[in-house]
């Protein structure tokens, strides 16, 4: 009875790692995917862990608090690990936000059930894209297996080692406002130079109502702009998806010491 207890309290303590993890994973932690769902996947992902390979542990303790401050640790983690899936996300929808109010959709607003706010259509549009892409390049295979690979570097009840984790950290930080750049860069160069342009109408055709002009102009160009480098789109998320990859791996090498 004893030994089944013990499984139990290991079987509880993997089930609030994976269940925190999943609940804020892209795609897999959106509102529109049921709650019943996720929590019978994160049973079964911890069901399977654990019974195909085994999960290292270190002694657990022997009192109810010291079992419910262990879970709370281990639920961190979890949600820790999500919040790191989630950085590469982020730039993403910035580049989306900052290119829809350069175009002139700052006011058109949908629910986005990634980051459960509300954003632009345009950063939606990125946002659609990139999961699409996140899927095919087997984005959740990768974060799943890094979920596994968490109970070998950082065993249920050990310690934490956050010497060292500043750099990797600050660095898929601030990949967050490079990536926006880049993806937004094609759009806001064309309606830089569309400003310029119309900014010497101005200047040469007095007579010309700029404003009235300007706005369906610069919905068109930056439409067309942003649908005619989808491809260069496509090629910088796999190579922000290639950094994100070495910087999860060395965050999980340095956090289990």
């Amino acid at each position: 009875m004893l030994v089944i207890w013990v499984y139990m309290e290991q079987y509880v303590l993997l089930f609030a790692r994976i269940g925190s993890f999943l609940s804020v994973l892209p795609v897999m932690g959106n509102r529109s995917v049921p709650v019943i769902a996720k929590i019978g996947l994160a049973g079964f992902l911890a069901f399977f862990m654990y019974s195909a390979s085994g999960i290292q542990t270190i002694s657990l303790p022997a009192t109810l608090l010291g079992f419910i401050l262990v879970a709370m640790k281990e639920v961190l983690i979890g949600l820790g690990l999500g919040f790191l899936s989630k950085m590469l996300f982020a730039g993403v929808q910035m580049a989306g936000e900052l290119a829809g109010r350069q175009i002139g959709f700052a006011m058109a607003r949908t629910f986005d059930p990634t980051f459960q706010t509300q954003a632009s259509i345009i950063s939606e549009f990125y946002m659609i894209i990139m999961m699409l892409i996140y899927l095919i390049l087997s984005g959740h295979h990768f974060l799943l297996e890094g979920l596994a690979d968490t109970y070998r570097f950082l065993p249920i009840g050990g310690d934490l080692a956050v010497a060292g984790i500043q750099v990797p950290f600050m660095k898929m930080a601030s990949g967050i406002f490079v990536s926006c750049i880049r993806i937004a860069a094609p759009v806001l160069a064309t309606l830089m130079l569309t400003n310029i342009a119309l900014g010497i109408l101005a200047r040469t055709v007095p007579q010309m109502n700029v404003f009235m002009v300007g706005l369906p102009l610069r919905i068109g160009l930056g439409l067309i702009a942003m649908v005619l480098t989808i491809d260069l789109f496509v090629i910088i998320f796999q190579s922000e998806w290639a950094q994100f990859k070495e910087g999860f791996a060395a965050m999980l090498h340095l956090l289990g010491g």
